[in-house]
């Protein structure tokens, strides 16, 4: 049954003050009677417009002023009591037809729902609520008519009020009749249970009957009777869905659980009561499932899957809870887990061809981070957590740190050919991100330096992209850090302009020189030539030196050309121009490291080959002979002739289905011929491309030991990085002692720094004004803003 309100009736208050005293006895037995049949009309639910509110509240107001009130109260409580008792007892648990006589059975009849009929103890529960009802709609309207009366004992210390004097009569029965209330109580109970099956139920009276019990105190009882059974229910409910559904499924039905849940308590509890049960809710199907539900593997396969929705929702679920630490962290155990799964794919291939694809996973994974995470996370837990998640992933042994540190900085190299001007601003700052979690960032500066040292030799240039990241890492760790990678580009620089200045004895050829300065070169001991794997077939050969089968030679000198000679002459020229401009300076030559571009004209068609320095000396010659052998070769060359290395490039002239070179004695090649076996070019030779690139893949140039447990952890090489670490550390912190600064050295596992090192170190960067001691105590160091 629901209670419209309306507007309260306002009575308006006038008087006139008698002269004579009125025998207000005389009057009392009539009015009284009159009040007594207003009282008893309004608790039936009868109409009581026949009676005048106004007369009645005047004779209430001369009961007072002649000191008659608490003879009134006595009288209204009387029949309060008899009333309210006699309502109390038609209450019951038989069905409505049973007794008509009945007000209450009839009543009922006009607002009974078939459907709810079925619900246990529905009778008591439907004449409870209209008893309550109508006593609760007529004290109302007495309180307004017995405001004098009140207004007149609330100056006293007795606090009359005519609604709590009923409800007392409430409590009395229900402790009278205790089996009835009880069973009221399970009627509550089963309704709930209604609702929460998505059945029908009128919250109207699930809020009367709980309003009612608030008053006569048996709610608490029914509070913790409703968390028991809330309890109970949605443990059964999570197993259910947990054994049916996807855990997707489950956050999206415990979600719409939960919340259609607040929805309905908020329907007929208090808002501490509803906060309770979504508690008691939440517990079993959010806390009690957590294992389960935000289980690292789960979580895993969600985010395999993309599924940012599922993610998102359950850190809704446990926002401002305990758990909602432990989802960070099964998040970030299942994104390792993914990413170390990547990185292990990309490693058992070993491809550094896929620099690339791997930096683009990389990359897009940190965007899935910064989508999920960044935006629920606290900044500053979230730095902290990707940190460590970076540095477990990209350090986590020799051969990961040599192969992310590789791919990085190759991709970083090659990042100008791959992407657009536009794509490389966001490519190149991931690059730096992630560069930011290695533990060995010298290794990244030897890698970067190599491939830059292999681009100058092999293209012949540089692009923005490389001054750029030169620069981005200069200010991430410091001039020591990139003054060997700036050292490349400078005399990078330094060649375009000495050759500028030695343009005039260019003529015809495209004559450069690549310079790059030995303190900054990867390969320490670069005089000396460590051969390659592939020129073991040729170590290991018998090859025999001696009278080789001859063509014949009669005609073998073809003309006088000079360009194999004239390139031999200004390599020698710009060697003593370079002395001679750089007194205090030497300048060494490294043929093998060079290129050349030739145009050849073969049977009517041209062909632009890219070629080594050694491959275009075979070639030249041609210009000069029909046949030509190795030892034709050593002796134009002289010095600079490198067996070992010349036959490995000349092999691939010789590598094509129909080679560019051919033997004379067609059962030999270069890995088993000596010196003196001729070779000729190929009459037969032709190709579909007009553009034909013969040189050795761009790595065998560099027969460097790049390999990351050799070379990652000498001290000279990690100088840049201790240094730089040191003054970014001070950086931060202005001032920190010797001890704590050591520190930051001693626990590292990539390699052992000695404190006569760190020593060293610190001095170096206190003479270069860096860094300073504290002039009052030396043990402590100082950054030099």
């Amino acid at each position: 049954m629901e209670i419209i309100k309306g507007k309260p009736i306002r009575i308006v208050k006038s008087s006139i003050d008698n002269e004579d005293n009125v025998d207000i006895d005389k009057y009392i037995p009539e009015e009284l009677e009159y009040l007594k049949c207003f009282i008893t009309s309004v608790l039936s639910g009868h109409d009581s417009s026949r009676f005048c509110r106004l007369k009645i509240q005047q004779f209430l107001e001369e009961c007072v002023s002649y000191g008659k009130s608490h003879f009134l109260i006595k009288e209204i409580d009387q029949l309060l009591e008899e009333l309210i008792n006699q309502m109390l007892k038609k209450i019951n648990d038989e069905p409505f037809e049973n007794d008509p006589k009945n007000e209450l059975n009839t009543i009922s009849l006009e607002f009974v729902d078939e459907e709810l009929k079925s619900s246990p103890h529905y009778y008591a529960l439907t004449k409870f609520e209209i008893c309550w009802c109508n006593v609760r709609l007529a004290l109302s309207d007495l309180t307004k008519i017995c405001n004098p009366l009140e207004s007149s004992l609330f100056k006293s210390s007795s606090g009359y009020t005519i609604l709590d004097k009923a409800i007392s009569h409430f409590l009395r029965d229900s402790v009278e009749r205790k089996k009835l209330y009880e069973d009221i109580e399970t009627g509550l109970l089963a309704l709930v249970y209604r609702y929460r099956s998505g059945n029908k139920v009128n919250f109207c009276q699930l809020y009367n009957v709980v309003e009612m019990f608030s008053c006569i105190e048996l709610f608490e009882q029914f509070e913790n009777k409703l968390l028991e059974e809330t309890s109970r229910y949605y443990s059964n409910l999570s197993s259910e869905h947990l054994k049916k559904s996807s855990f997707s499924e489950c956050y999206r039905k415990f979600n719409e659980t939960i919340e259609s849940e607040k929805k309905a308590c908020l329907y007929y509890l208090t808002d501490e009561s509803a906060n309770k049960v979504i508690e008691v809710v939440k517990k079993e199907l959010l806390f009690n499932n957590c294992e389960n539900l935000v289980n690292p593997e789960n979580l895993k396969l969600l985010l395999k899957n993309n599924d940012t929705d599922s993610i998102l929702l359950v850190n809704s679920l446990y926002v401002n809870t305990k758990f909602n630490q432990l989802l960070f962290d099964n998040i970030f155990t299942s994104s390792k887990d993914i990413c170390n799964e990547i990185v292990s794919l990309y490693l058992n291939r070993k491809n550094y061809d896929e620099c690339h694809s791997f930096a683009e996973d990389l990359n897009n994974y940190q965007k899935k981070l910064d989508t999920l995470l960044k935006p629920i996370m606290k900044s500053s837990e979230y730095i902290v957590r990707l940190n460590n998640f970076w540095t477990t992933i990209l350090n986590k042994d020799d051969n990961t740190i040599e192969y992310v540190t590789l791919s990085l900085a190759k991709h970083a190299d090659e990042l100008f050919i791959e992407y657009s001007k536009e794509a490389i601003e966001s490519k190149l700052k991931f690059v730096l991100h992630i560069f930011q979690y290695l533990s060995n960032k010298s290794y990244f500066e030897q890698c970067y330096r190599n491939m830059l040292s292999m681009r100058l030799l092999y293209h012949k240039q540089l692009s923005e992209v490389h001054y750029e990241t030169v620069g981005m890492l200069k200010q991430e760790c410091g001039v020591n850090y990139s003054c060997k990678l700036r050292d490349v580009i400078d005399f990078y620089e330094r060649s375009a302009s000495l050759l500028v200045d030695f343009k005039d004895a260019l003529n015809d050829l495209n004559f450069s020189v690549i310079l790059i300065s030995q303190d900054s070169w990867i390969y320490k001991k670069i005089n000396i030539t460590k051969s390659p794997e592939s020129y073991e077939s040729f170590e290991n050969a018998e090859v025999l030196e001696g009278k080789a089968e001859e063509p014949d030679l009669t005609n073998n000198k073809l003309g006088g050309d000079e360009n194999l000679n004239l390139l031999l002459f200004l390599q020698n020229r710009f060697g003593n121009y370079y002395l001679n401009k750089f007194k205090k300076r030497s300048i060494e030559y490294y043929p093998q490291l060079g290129s050349a571009e030739l145009e050849f004209t073969f049977k009517g068609k041209t062909y632009d080959l890219q070629l080594s320095i050694f491959q275009a000396y075979c070639l030249l010659l041609f210009n000069n002979y029909k046949y030509v052998n190795l030892k034709h070769i050593e002796d134009v060359v002289n010095s600079d002739y490198n067996e070992a290395l010349l036959r490995n490039h000349l092999a691939l002239l010789n590598s094509l289905p129909t080679p560019l070179i051919k033997f004379y004695s067609e059962s030999i090649d270069f890995n088993t011929c000596n010196k003196n076996d001729y070779f000729e070019l190929n009459s037969d030779f032709h190709h579909s491309d007009t553009s034909i690139d013969f040189r050795p893949n761009k790595q065998d140039l560099f027969r460097l030991d790049m390999n990351y447990v050799t070379t990652g952890r000498t001290f000279e090489d990690l100088l840049p990085y201790i240094e730089s670490t040191i003054v970014r550390y001070l950086k931060q912190t202005l001032e920190a002692s010797s001890v704590t600064v050591f520190k930051l050295f001693s626990k590292n596992p990539n390699f052992t720094l000695t404190r006569d090192q760190f020593n060293k170190v610190i001095d170096s960067l206190v003479s270069r004004e860096f860094i300073q001691f504290n002039k009052t105590n030396k043990e402590f160091l100082q950054y030099i803003a």
